[in-house]
């Protein structure tokens, strides 16, 4: 099918975005109006060759027109003890924090509601992550009950948002919303279904994967994004660290997209898995859950830090207002900031002072990636099991209080200086 139909086919039957941007600035799902004037611009020509924009009105138009129709079965849902998951459930990373959030915030309220995820599995990022939550939310995996129910998303009736934990939100309650969990729960994961998995049982016989003693690895590059984006790592400056666990004789689990740049390492204790397909996908999820340690970059598998136990190391973090990882264990490493003119490092006082840490892709400084001796300093600290009790949480201190990274758990790297 030529890729263009098959955007539009998904244009069409996919839910509004529950977080969009507005032309200026990030926030919860547009109204109506705000989505009209994106669509003059468009007429206008700020947006060419966008005409995504004219879906998303025309969606949007209909749903309205069906939820007034609607109206009394709202109502009854509204006095009901159910309500409609609001989430991205097509990509991957947002899938993941979102579902997560909104479970373990309905956790900590008196009155519980029982949460319900419209997701067909023709248009579900990720089936089986999806079937781990089953214990604490009803699923719809029917597309025919999709088509019917989705637009009531829409409805704050009937729904409940994820806005109040995004990473582009001035007032993300992410981090403490964790860290309250995890006060109550005693626990950082929420108590997910045990499944058996035997494609990954058979993945892990086949390439002799010693369970006790594996690293799982995911980059994603400027390859990935088609673009130089500040999202972006560089898997040249990992490769030191890839040859130090190999000779350590621990195996290296890359995850792979098919436009991501591969390396050509040919020994028994590195490979790549392509993650396309549900096994594949399934495969990866169940190896996070069981690997020693994950380096990850910016993106989807950052989010999965929720379903696992194990060590996590973000690189080149960019996100300042909040940080995705949550777990006492967890290490990160942030991306530099520095002023175009001058090339100076901008102090992180004033990166915060002018907002910068909610939208690091401005045209008056550039970000510098974590380079290999930063990288490999930590996960050689990891793999020896040195003690983190000297490692802290920078933004742990009054002056960064009023954000959401204040609370996270994890620790910045071993020996990182900003």
């Amino acid at each position: 099918m030529n890729k263009y139909i098959k955007k539009y086919i998904l244009f069409i039957f996919l839910p509004l975005p529950p977080i969009e941007f507005d032309g200026k600035k990030w926030g919860p799902r547009l109204n109506i109006i705000q989505r009209f004037l994106l669509l003059l611009d468009f007429f206008n020509n700020s947006y060419k060759n966008n005409i995504s924009k004219i879906f998303l009105f025309l969606k949007h138009l209909i749903s309205l027109v069906y939820l007034f129709i609607t109206i009394p079965f709202q109502t009854l849902i509204y006095f009901s003890k159910y309500r409609i998951l609001d989430i991205n459930f097509y990509q991957i990373g947002a899938f993941v924090q979102q579902l997560d959030c909104l479970i373990k915030s309905n956790e900590l309220k008196k009155k519980k509601f029982r949460l319900i995820l419209i997701a067909p599995n023709n248009l579900c990022i990720n089936n089986y992550i999806k079937s781990l939550y089953g214990n604490q939310i009803i699923i719809f995996n029917n597309f025919l009950s999709f088509l019917f129910l989705h637009p009531f998303t829409y409805s704050n009736m009937c729904s409940v948002n994820p806005w109040k934990y995004e990473a582009t939100n001035p007032n993300c309650n992410y981090n403490k919303l964790q860290k309250n969990y995890k006060k109550k729960f005693k626990n950082y994961i929420l108590p997910l279904v045990k499944r058996k998995s035997f494609v990954t049982d058979s993945f892990i016989i086949k390439n002799n994967i010693d369970v006790k003693k594996f690293v799982c690895l995911h980059i994603r590059d400027d390859e990935f994004y088609g673009v130089s984006s500040s999202r972006s790592s560089s898997i040249e400056n990992i490769k030191k660290s890839i040859y130090f666990l190999i000779k350590k004789k621990i195996k290296v689990v890359r995850f792979i997209h098919k436009k991501t740049k591969k390396l050509k390492i040919k020994n028994p204790y590195y490979l790549e898995l392509l993650v396309e397909n549900e096994k594949e996908k399934e495969i990866q999820c169940n190896l996070i859950q069981l690997a020693k340690l994950i380096i990850c970059s910016a993106g989807g598998i950052n989010s999965m830090n929720v379903l696992s136990k194990a060590d996590f190391f973000c690189i080149d973090a960019t996100q300042l207002n909040m940080m995705i990882l949550t777990k006492s264990n967890d290490m990160f490493i942030l991306k530099r900031y520095y002023d175009k003119v001058s090339s100076k490092i901008i102090p992180l006082n004033y990166i915060f002072s002018k907002n910068l840490h909610l939208y690091p892709e401005q045209k008056n400084f550039f970000l510098k990636n974590n380079t290999e001796k930063e990288i490999f300093d930590v996960v050689k600290n990891i793999i020896y099991d040195k003690s983190r009790i000297n490692c802290k949480n920078i933004f742990n201190n009054k002056k960064f209080l009023k954000y959401s990274i204040y609370h996270t758990d994890a620790k910045l790297g071993f020996n990182f200086r900003y």
